[in-house]
């Protein structure tokens, strides 16, 4: 019964993984439309569903201990145990979880990458709208802070 058990658990964590991977999608768009209000909503959602996966994950890593007789131990140790019936399952939920986990990691890069590109974007626009006042006199060292005040290409008195 604990590998039918152990299988439930796996499907329940392969649900969830899904839909991590459609929020990263969901959350890949935001990005490229500069979208804040969406994103802050996904990046919600996602933490609701990371800590499932971290419930999930927890009660699976005690039914595994419960499989193996009290011992720490991975699906690996697992198919040792199991009849060929349930190892064939136990190996195709392995299998479909560690798909979805490698999907999931490539999109969390081409996320992480996105907002890379924002970053820097915006770092550009902000250097090209506040340009550095550049000094070709020689002030004094504890004087250079004092007498500088930030220029900007927007003339407030006009």
């Amino acid at each position: 019964m604990t590998v039918q058990l152990i299988m439930e658990k796996m499907d329940g964590l392969t649900k969830v993984h899904m839909d991590l991977l459609k929020l990263s999608k969901e959350k890949a768009e935001a990005i490229k439309q500069s979208n804040l209000k969406p994103f802050a909503v996904i990046v919600a959602k996602e933490q609701k569903l990371i800590q499932l996966i971290d419930g999930l994950e927890e009660e699976r890593g005690e039914l595994v201990r419960t499989y193996l007789g009290g011992s720490e131990g991975t699906l690996a140790d697992c198919l040792e145990k199991a009849s060929s019936y349930e190892r064939g399952m136990l190996s195709e939920y392995g299998k479909r979880l560690l798909g979805l986990v490698e999907e999931l990691r490539g999109q969390n890069e081409l996320n992480r990458q996105l907002i890379q590109q924002s970053l820097q974007f915006i770092n550009m626009n902000m250097a090209l709208l506040l340009p550095e006042e550049d000094t070709y006199t020689y002030e004094r060292p504890e004087q250079a802070g004092e007498s500088r005040q930030s220029r900007s290409l927007f003339d407030s008195k006009a």
